[in-house]
């Protein structure tokens, strides 16, 4: 999607923003997530530089089953980008040359709840 992609996002379960308040911009050489609807003015953005970003899949989070991208960043902390549709944004970052997890497949999570 040029431009990003929209959704919400959950740091390490202390943060949390929902759908459809956060713009994901990712470029090869970093994931740049902004704040939508004009907030973005007061907050944000944040990043990740990719050398930070160990590994990224897909993921189904708690009872709702609601999907997105798991990312660990180098750290240890996890990052989920919320989106009902994961697998445009799966397609994007591999073409990026981000770690892709190989137990990754289009139409399939991984139960993910921390």
């Amino acid at each position: 999607m040029p431009g990003g992609f929209k959704s919400g996002l959950v740091v390490a379960n202390r943060f949390r923003l929902g759908t459809p308040w956060v713009l994901l911009v990712p470029t090869e050489d970093r994931l740049e997530f902004r704040l939508r609807h004009g907030l973005g003015r007061f907050f944000g953005p944040w990043v990740l530089d990719r050398e930070h970003v160990a590994l990224v899949w897909r993921t189904v989070r708690g009872v709702d089953a609601y999907h997105g991208i798991g990312i660990q960043v180098s750290n240890g902390v996890w990052w989920t980008f919320l989106t009902h549709d994961p697998d445009p944004v799966l397609d994007r970052l591999k073409e990026l040359g981000y770690p892709l997890d190989p137990k990754t497949r289009h139409g399939q999570g991984r139960f993910f709840a921390r």
